[in-house]
């Protein structure tokens, strides 16, 4: 093999050292600065409040400028020439390869040529490409474990550290609990549903959803009251609605001659129905075989329990995002 040829390789050795070296100091970098971002971000985040997902859009901010990088890096090439000069005045060559190098590409004698290369290639032999270009990785990584120190000391600070109150309530504190209530209660209603209680069935789905939304915290805290009060007036309504319903129904039974149900047990019906008592009427009307106002009462049960539970959820939310704010002042 030409003197040329291995003087080629064995450059080519230390270049692909020094592309692993220069790729792994800018990685080092790009989490030093990643780190040092990321600690100034917690400190701000302790004085005024920052979404809550904000550390995972930082770090895929943080992944998709390392993915850049490193497409770009691969695209960069570099002369063998600039990498034997920077051989040479790393191992105190003296410029014996990069001028053995740089003679090969233009026309000087043969002999001088070959005398350079072999002189180049004399002090190359033996040589480790970690001897030109050493890993520094103590030298960069102990700022990597002060970073690493700090995110630490800064994130369990709030425990022995007084931070001013922040700007705005911790969401989850306050509405994670009311919105897996609303999610239960709407799912045990909806399989209740499979038994003809329909109306009551479409509330319950907006309540399961609207519970969702409030746990997996898709809405803000005005969104959030604003639907407890529309969801309210859709229940409020179809309670009406059922209710109206069912008591026609109960008047016309009166009308029916040998009737099914003895005048004063109808009267009865009647009275627990204008007084809300559901669960009464329920009782009542389960001795008869009834089945259409059965389903309609099971509907007037369900639409009060979700009333009910609504209407509490929505005092407690209240109640707590006032003293939480009293707190704060």
């Amino acid at each position: 093999m030409k003197t040329k040829q291995i003087l080629a390789l064995k450059l080519k050795e230390f270049s692909r050292r020094y592309h692993f070296l220069r790729t792994e100091k800018c990685l080092v970098n790009w989490f030093l600065c990643t780190l040092s971002a990321y600690l100034a971000l917690l400190l701000f985040d302790k004085f005024v409040s920052l979404p809550s997902a904000w550390p995972l859009f930082f770090f895929v901010f943080c992944g998709l400028g390392i993915a850049i990088y490193l497409i770009l890096d691969r695209q960069q090439r570099i002369s063998f020439f600039w990498l034997a000069s920077q051989i040479d005045k790393k191992l105190g060559l003296e410029e014996r390869v990069s001028t053995a190098w740089e003679y090969q590409s233009r026309k000087r004698p043969k002999e001088l040529i070959q005398f350079l290369t072999k002189d180049a290639l004399c002090h190359l032999q033996g040589v480790r490409t970690s001897q030109a270009f050493p890993y520094r990785w103590f030298e960069r990584g102990k700022y990597v474990i002060y970073l690493l120190i700090g995110i630490s000391l800064v994130s369990f600070s709030s425990y022995f550290l007084p931070f001013p109150p922040r700007g705005k309530i911790d969401f989850p504190d306050l509405f994670q609990e009311e919105g897996q209530l609303l999610m239960n209660l709407g799912q045990k209603l909806i399989r209740r549903g499979e038994e003809n209680v329909e109306r009551a069935s479409l509330l319950a789905l907006e309540m399961r959803e609207l519970g969702k939304d409030i746990y997996y915290e898709n809405l803000e805290e005005e969104q959030i009251f604003h639907a407890y009060h529309q969801l309210s007036q859709e229940i409020a309504a179809a309670l009406k609605k059922t209710a109206t319903s069912l008591l026609g129904k109960l008047e016309g039974l009166r009308e029916e001659k040998g009737g099914a149900i003895h005048e004063n047990q109808l009267s009865k019906l009647i009275e627990a129905l204008e007084k809300e008592d559901y669960q009464g009427v329920n009782d009542l009307l389960q001795q008869y075989p009834l089945q259409e106002q059965i389903d309609e009462i099971g509907e007037l049960q369900a639409l009060q329990m979700m009333e009910k539970t609504l209407r509490e959820s929505y005092q407690r939310s209240k109640e707590e995002l006032g003293k939480k704010e009293s707190d704060q002042e």
